[in-house]
């Protein structure tokens, strides 16, 4: 594939759909452009750049922001009430209030994975949690709008607080996938802001340069 958004995009859902069907792969870029423009590049003929996404630019940032979170609230109380407090407050218009909030959402949503895989005895520790974040992040998949993915985290938080009691270890397994599901959600979430944040800040400078 070329090495530009949509070569990036459609290498991943291949790769995606091959690990799904349990047939190895692996994905190859060029370093410039296409193949040819790397081909060019080894004859030292000038060669068009590529093109990088600028979902994965801004996951890449956001990722360190929210493992430094992660870390400040390591020692405070891991309670399903505290997440719920945490997703109502991203109601509201303030974008920039939204987005920290989003941040500290994934964050809590890590430390609750953790502490269910804790729970279970098994090895995944906040690390192995914080990679799975990082790693499993797919900019084709993240097309929707702001409002459709806060209601995925809703309905992620809605699926969790209907356990009760004492939970087997498939149960535990289940919501632990849910914690992480929500600080997914509340990555792309922030990635969606973002983006518009940018292209509002690129079409103010493009009306300025006309004026």
């Amino acid at each position: 594939m070329d090495h530009d958004i949509a070569g990036i995009e459609t290498s991943e859902k291949f790769y995606d759909i091959l690990v799904d069907r349990q047939i190895r792969c692996d994905k190859l870029m060029p370093e410039y452009k296409d193949w040819n423009e790397d081909l060019k590049a080894s004859l030292n003929f000038s060669v068009i750049p590529a093109e990088e996404h600028p979902q994965y630019n801004l996951r890449d940032k956001i990722c360190i922001e929210i493992n430094e979170i992660t870390s400040e609230l390591k020692n405070t109380d891991k309670s399903l009430s505290k997440l719920n407090s945490l997703f109502h407050k991203c109601k509201t218009s303030n974008s920039e209030q939204i987005v920290e909030t989003l941040k500290q959402l994934s964050a809590f949503s890590l430390l609750l994975a953790e502490k269910e895989y804790i729970q279970m005895g098994t090895s995944e520790g906040i690390g192995a949690i914080q990679r799975g974040l990082y790693s499993r992040f797919r900019a084709y998949e993240n097309r929707s709008r702001l409002n459709s993915r806060l209601d995925m985290i809703g309905q992620e938080i809605l699926k969790v607080s209907k356990y009760q009691g004492i939970l087997s270890k498939e149960e535990k397994e289940i919501i632990a996938s849910n914690y992480e599901s929500i600080a997914q959600h509340s990555l792309k979430a922030i990635i969606l802001i973002e983006l518009q944040e940018i292209e509002h800040e690129q079409k103010q400078i493009k009306e300025m340069i006309i004026q």
